[in-house]
């Protein structure tokens, strides 16, 4: 396996494709059976409109994809008040599905944004060859 071969080297999920939201959402859950417990959330904002807009992502996780969800204790929320931002932050889940929360807060907010979440399929640090 090579080290750049990311389709079998890892799971990578939208959580939040790239949308417009006005108001607090939760983004699709993302399964990362047979992967390391260490995964990173990649989020980026497109625009942010509104007078004093605030977008705070947090993580959630549960073992089950339709289950409650509970959020993940080492993940330090990330707040957005501006456009053209990108906050990368990593964490330690615990159970199998992860799923983002974004609330909106402000006096007329939108964001346009998008959240990616990855994690190393828990075989790819063993199978690295190099070129």
């Amino acid at each position: 396996m090579r080290q750049n071969d990311i389709p079998n080297n890892m799971v990578v999920g939208n959580g939040f494709g790239s949308q417009a939201l006005t108001s607090t959402g939760t983004g699709s859950a993302i399964d990362f059976q047979g992967c390391d417990p260490e995964v990173t959330a990649i989020i980026n904002v497109g625009t942010a409109t509104g007078t004093t807009p605030t977008l705070t992502l947090t993580l959630t996780e549960c073992d089950t994809s339709n289950g409650t969800f509970t959020a993940i204790g080492d993940f330090a929320p990330a707040a957005v008040t501006a456009a053209g931002v990108q906050v990368t932050r990593s964490l330690r889940r615990t159970k199998r599905y992860v799923q983002p929360v974004a609330t909106i807060a402000g006096t007329s907010p939108s964001f346009t944004f998008g959240v990616t979440l990855l994690c190393d399929k828990k075989s790819f640090g063993a199978n690295i060859t190099s070129n």
